[in-house]
C-alpha cells in the first residue's frame, strides 16, 4: 500500500521518488516565484499543497525555509523533476495539471500565467 504522503500517488507514478523531500522542495522552488503566498492566503495555499501534492502545512513551512539554500536554475529544477518522473510524458502532463491548479487557485495574474506557460513549454519541448 503506497504511503499517504507520496507525491507519486497523485500523478499516478508507480515508483516512489528517490528523495521525496527534495522532490517536494523542488516543486515549491519552481512555483514560488509565480504564486504570491502571504499571511492572508497562506491557509488556502497550505490546503491546496496538501490536497494536490501531499505536502502538509508543517512540511510546507519547513520546505519553504530551505528555499534560500536552493540556487538551482529553473531549467535545473525542471530537469530534476522530469528525471524523477522517468521522462514519461503522461506523468509530466499529470504533474503540469497539478501545477496549473495551484497557480490558478487564488486568481492568476497574466504575468504569472505566462511564467507557468514558459515552465510548461520547457517541460514539453522535447516531445513536440
Amino acid at each position: 500500500m503506497p504511503s499517504v504522503n507520496q507525491v507519486s500517488d497523485l500523478i499516478e507514478n508507480p515508483e516512489n521518488f528517490e528523495d521525496e523531500q527534495r522532490f517536494k522542495m523542488t516543486i515549491i522552488a519552481l512555483i514560488s516565484p509565480i504564486i504570491e503566498i502571504n499571511e492572508k492566503n497562506f491557509s488556502l495555499y497550505a490546503k491546496v499543497f496538501n490536497t494536490n501534492l501531499n505536502i502538509e502545512e508543517n512540511e510546507f513551512i519547513s520546505l519553504k525555509k530551505l528555499l534560500a539554500k536552493d540556487n538551482r536554475s529553473t531549467d535545473e529544477k525542471i530537469d530534476y523533476i522530469k528525471k524523477e518522473l522517468g521522462n514519461n510524458v503522461y506523468q509530466i502532463m499529470q504533474f503540469l495539471k497539478i501545477l496549473n491548479r495551484i497557480i490558478i487557485v487564488n486568481g492568476c495574474k497574466q504575468k504569472s500565467y505566462f511564467q507557468f506557460e514558459n515552465i510548461r513549454d520547457t517541460f514539453l519541448k522535447e516531445f513536440y
